[in-house]
């Protein structure tokens, strides 16, 4: 069995990404398990952040 995982880059209720890849998971062929995963709690790295907690030290 194919196992794939589509996750969305928004974290809104009602992205229109997450809910494509919602509306697919039913249309899967055979043989492939389709699920919907989330980035949310996942800690994002952004380096202008990180330079300017590094400034203010």
């Amino acid at each position: 069995m194919t196992k794939l995982l589509g996750i969305s880059g928004s974290l809104r209720k009602a992205s229109f990404n997450t809910a494509l890849l919602r509306a697919a998971v039913p249309l899967a062929p055979a043989g492939v398990e389709f699920s919907v995963g989330t980035i949310e709690g996942i800690p994002l790295y952004n380096a202008d952040v990180e330079r300017k907690a590094c400034r203010s030290r």
